[in-house]
């Protein structure tokens, strides 16, 4: 009788991995990550309906209003929609920053957030040295929001002082500064 010689597990193991490694190889020489980039998803949402232009957090009445799940979500997947519902480009008080003086841009970096060109939407030296300050003097004296998250909580987010809302405003920030380039969030 012929003996059958079985293949070992091993290989069978070793020829997948290869298979797999060929795969990922392949996937990210063809440009695989612009999967995973945001940008390729903002326009995803082309056939959800419009949302209603509506005005600014720091415009809006004393009206407790609570976004749910779903709307937050929305908010971080479909960031442009978001900002593009709140900020209207073509209305004629609106200022481009081309149009403002390189003084004004400096100073206002200066003040509000010295390392804004160097971080991605929150500054951890900035966060260490507020929390530092509040512990010495046993309240909330200095706060360490960047531009980015200032520019998130007054567009999208309420001015409720919560855990819940910082996190929401962090997330907001890192994904604003991954849709926009520095000089849009400084215009806007």
């Amino acid at each position: 009788m012929a003996t059958r010689r079985r293949r070992s597990p091993k290989r069978l193991i070793r020829f997948l991995f290869f298979l797999l490694i060929l795969f990922l190889a392949t996937f990210f020489v063809s440009g695989g990550l612009a999967v995973f980039s945001a940008k390729t998803w903002q326009s995803a949402g082309g056939f959800l309906p419009r949302p209603t232009q509506s005005v600014p957090a720091n415009e809006m009445t004393d009206e407790v209003h609570h976004p749910g799940f779903s709307d937050r979500l929305s908010r971080i997947i479909f960031l442009r929609r978001a900002v593009e519902s709140r900020v209207n480009v073509r209305d004629p008080h609106y200022v481009h920053l081309q149009d403002t003086p390189d003084s004004l841009q400096q100073a206002i970096v200066a003040v509000e957030d010295r390392r804004f060109y160097s971080h991605h939407g929150f500054d951890f030296t900035g966060i260490a040295r507020a929390t530092l300050v509040n512990l010495q003097s046993g309240e909330i004296e200095e706060g360490a929001s960047t531009i980015t998250q200032q520019l998130v909580k007054n567009l999208l987010l309420s001015h409720e002082q919560s855990f819940g809302r910082k996190a929401e405003e962090f997330v907001l920030a890192l994904d604003m500064e991954w849709n926009y380039s520095k000089d849009e969030i400084l215009e806007m």
